[in-house]
């Protein structure tokens, strides 16, 4: 992963002092992934210290701890305990994924909560609970709008990929060809040259 978790977060920490906040939460899976690079996040708590917690599920958690290392608190959630716990499993049990908030983080009337979606249950469950939400969806957007130089690189190489398969489709001749059989070309020209 190579810090990217820290990397990715960081860009959020104009947003606790703009907007006054103590936490922000990520549940939106296209800003879950792009701050963690996990495709199965269920929530990302970051904190004023920029310390983040990932919940996901109890099923991807091992998966999950071979990519992300030490770079974050992971925390496996499942509605019931099946099977029981190991030793040193990682787990949150509930039957709402908003409890993590209220019980472990200790979330409180008097905080002030940055979330990437105002619809989401947690968000009804943390009102209920008097905490003051504020959506910041339109913020997160906009940090993922800035490459920085790794995905600036990355975009590069894809498009060097892309061309390179172009070209080499487009020596061997269009003609007499199926649809089907230049898209598969030009699928296989990029997956070989990909990492």
């Amino acid at each position: 992963m190579g810090g990217l978790i820290k990397n990715r977060t960081k860009k959020t920490i104009e947003l606790f002092d703009e907007l006054s906040l103590d936490i922000l939460i990520i549940l939106n899976e296209p800003n879950l992934e792009y701050l963690t690079g996990i495709d199965s996040g269920l929530m990302l708590i970051i904190n004023r210290s920029l310390d983040t917690t990932l919940i996901v599920p109890r099923l991807d958690l091992q998966r999950v701890r071979s990519i992300v290392d030490n770079e974050t608190t992971l925390i496996g959630y499942s509605t019931i305990e099946v099977p029981r716990r190991i030793p040193g499993e990682n787990l949150f049990v509930s039957k709402n994924l908003g409890d993590y908030l209220l019980r472990e983080v200790g979330l409180r009337p008097t905080n002030i909560i940055g979330v990437d979606n105002i619809d989401s249950p947690i968000v009804k469950e943390l009102n209920s609970a008097g905490i003051r939400v504020i959506n910041v969806n339109n913020y997160i957007l906009r940090l993922r709008e800035i490459k920085d130089e790794s995905e600036i690189s990355m975009i590069e190489e894809a498009t060097r990929i892309t061309e390179e398969s172009l070209d080499n489709v487009l020596r061997e001749g269009l003609e007499g060809k199926r649809e089907s059989d230049v898209a598969a070309m030009l699928y296989y020209g990029m997956i070989s040259r990909g990492r």
